[in-house]
């Protein structure tokens, strides 16, 4: 029993540290971004519940400037909305090199290439920029917010972000309807 004890000790051991090494080179890699996503997408997806968005999340494909998949997420209002098939197109990054000016012409590029008249750039809490200052801001059309994937309190800036999207495309529709 005690051969059993120390072989299950060194297998869970062994095991533990194998996790330790993948969790260590996704921390290093790219793939943390992906996980942060996927969080942000989650999250938007429970703040919108039963409200008629559809959520696609659209980072792995093109968009329609050839090569480029700028935009990870596309929220499309629903047909009730005042700005209905409005899209606002998301970009998330947990990375540390994105300047609040780099997060602007990402954003603003995503929205070009994901047809959205608003764009919504999610930056992570563990990450972001000393250059973006401000927890939520907003840029014209686009909406610059710093969300934390671990404190349920960040998700009121998330929400806040939701909200100002919505209304400036129902803006950006009563003032074309004006025009036309």
């Amino acid at each position: 029993q005690n051969r059993q004890a120390q072989r299950f000790q060194q297998e869970l051991h062994d095991a533990l540290g194998e996790l330790r090494g993948r969790r260590d080179e996704a921390a290093r890699s790219t793939a943390h971004g992906h996980s942060f996503e996927a969080a942000v997408v989650t999250r938007v997806r429970e703040l919108l519940r039963g409200s008629g968005e559809v959520v696609d999340e659209v980072g792995k494909t093109t968009g329609i400037k050839p090569h480029c998949k700028k935009g990870d997420a596309v929220v499309t209002l629903p047909p009730d909305s005042l700005a209905a098939g409005a899209r606002i197109v998301f970009e998330m990054k947990e990375d540390a090199s994105y300047t609040l000016r780099d997060s602007l012409d990402e954003i603003a590029e995503a929205r070009e290439n994901r047809q959205a008249g608003i764009g919504v750039f999610v930056h992570s809490k563990k990450t972001a920029h000393a250059s973006v200052g401000s927890p939520l801001m907003r840029f014209g059309s686009d909406i610059v917010v710093v969300w934390d994937s671990e404190a349920e309190s960040s998700d009121a800036y998330l929400q806040a972000a939701l909200l100002m999207a919505r209304a400036l495309a129902v803006r950006a529709r009563k003032l074309a309807d004006e025009l036309t």
